[in-house]
């Protein structure tokens, strides 16, 4: 198997375990404080890449990671509110649609070109959003 394979696993593994446990952790605390709890929690995992692989990076890949991080809060804390007030059983698979937004990002700024399989997928994924929000 090759790598990429195994670490997309790990991704999608921890990133559905990371919804589940957010939607309990909603039932116990504010919002705040578990904003609070994840950011600490990200930046002890950050600061141990850093201190394990270094940090070397240029002007624009530090401009690039600040605004893809900005668009990461401002997702994670509006997927908290919905998760605070809403079922988790439809906010996890209507958010877990974020590749649709990317996909079209790719083709329309980075002229990335998807073939016919993709252009299937990207239509199922717009009636799974459709699915999901009824």
């Amino acid at each position: 198997m090759p790598l990429w394979i195994f670490t997309s696993l790990v991704a999608l593994t921890a990133w559905g375990s990371s919804q589940f446990l957010r939607k309990r952790a909603t039932e116990h605390v504010s919002l705040g404080a578990l904003i609070i709890f994840q950011t600490g929690t990200f930046m002890l995992f950050a600061t141990a890449a850093v201190v394990i692989q270094g940090l070397e990076v240029s002007y624009e890949a530090a401009a690039l990671a600040a605004a893809g991080g900005s668009f990461q809060f401002i997702g994670n804390i509006s997927s908290l509110h919905a998760l605070s007030r809403g079922p988790a059983s439809v906010i996890v698979p209507f958010t877990a649609m974020y590749p649709v937004v990317t996909l079209v990002l790719s083709l329309l700024v980075l002229q990335e070109s998807i073939n016919s399989s993709q252009m299937v997928g990207l239509a199922l994924s717009l009636g799974a959003l459709y699915a999901f929000s009824r």
